[in-house]
């Protein structure tokens, strides 16, 4: 009988211990706690369009694939590779008080903008200062010759020419673009293919948002286009932070899924500090605080809805570009988001328009 007792006592000793060491592994496997204070989604009236839904979230993960290279992403992540994420997230909290980890405004960027915005400013200095650089002009150039702004057939062959068609209004958004390139790239190595995917979705998103504003006619067009491309530099400012962990970690290979969680869950709130070391506006920043309370788009102020459905096109025109998605589940997710269908063919002719 004793024999039996001891038998039975240590078959439960054994059970206990592989309980608790799956109930780590578990928590090891979930999703990082992020240092902000949770966000709790607004309430929303019966009918209203959810932030998100299961066709958004498959919709940001197919281009999390396409950007990581991967076929499918597998979200339980053990051992070293949850260390990582649970380093990065602790050290988000310090990076994000000091400015030098993150990315300073482009110095260009302000010189150009009080060029525009200066009653004393002449087409001279402007052109001068935008054939300083090529890419620069280049994007002036192919902005002043696009649908929307060309007069008529003869083509626009100059920038001080460009200036006249597009105006000081329709400069920003070339200039901003121009000026923004440089910070989103990333030293070879991993997943060579992020940086420019994730570049050519910010700028998609970019002239999305930028359009949305522009039929609305609430919101600055400009300030939505920067909104756009301020997305995709939080998710290249995690990806470095990420990476940086990684170098730290020996010889542990990098896993794309350790940085679509972290970018998922912590991207946002990185856009939102870089943003405020730019001294953005208080919109601005508002804009980007609907996005982390998750709020039902219908219920966003104008430029915070320029940027939720300037990403969600951006989105969606990328996978149209490079997976060949059909153009009308595109049109079809933006219906079901809450726009008419002027406005959703509008902001995906936009996004499309980016080649």
């Amino acid at each position: 009988m004793l024999v039996w007792l001891v038998l039975g006592l240590g078959a439960i000793g054994l059970m206990a211990f592989y309980l608790l060491r799956a109930r780590a592994a578990n928590a090891l496997s979930a999703p990082a706690q992020s240092f902000a204070a949770p966000a709790t989604p607004a309430q929303k009236h019966s009918g209203d369009p959810a932030f998100e839904t299961e066709v958004i979230t498959e919709v940001h993960a197919a281009t999390f694939r396409l950007a990581f290279g991967v076929r499918r992403i597998t979200y339980r992540i053990f051992d070293d590779h949850a260390q990582v994420i649970a380093k990065v997230v602790a050290s988000l909290p310090q990076a994000m008080r000091d400015e030098k980890q993150l990315p300073r405004r482009p110095a260009m960027l302000p010189k150009l903008f009080r060029a525009m915005n200066g009653s004393d400013s002449t087409r001279e200095e402007l052109a001068r200062l935008i054939l300083q650089d090529p890419v620069l002009a280049g994007n002036v150039l192919k902005r002043a010759n696009s649908a929307y702004y060309r007069q008529n057939n003869a083509p626009v062959e100059s920038i001080d020419r460009a200036i006249v068609v597009l105006g000081f209004e329709g400069l920003r958004a070339p200039v901003a673009i121009s000026v923004m390139q440089p910070v989103f790239k990333l030293p070879q190595g991993f997943f060579d293919k992020f940086a420019p995917m994730t570049w050519e979705q910010a700028q998609r998103s970019a002239a999305a948002a930028e359009q949305y504003a522009r039929v609305s006619k609430a919101g600055d067009p400009f300030t939505a286009n920067l909104l756009g491309l301020l997305g995709g530099l939080g998710r290249i400012v995690m990806f470095r932070l990420a990476l940086d962990c990684y170098r730290q970690s020996g010889n542990l290979m990098p896993r794309a899924e350790v940085f679509v969680q972290l970018i998922n869950d912590q991207a946002r709130v990185l856009t939102r500090a870089i943003a405020a070391t730019w001294d953005m506006s208080d919109n601005f920043l508002s804009a980007i605080d609907a996005q982390l309370e998750c709020r039902t788009p219908l219920d966003m102020a104008p430029l915070a809805k320029a940027l939720y459905y300037g990403e969600l096109a951006g989105a969606l025109a990328l996978l149209e570009k490079h997976t060949n998605a059909a153009r009308d589940a595109s049109l079809s997710t933006l219906e079901q988001q809450g726009l008419d269908v002027d406005t959703r063919v509008a902001l995906m002719q936009a996004a499309r328009d980016v080649d």
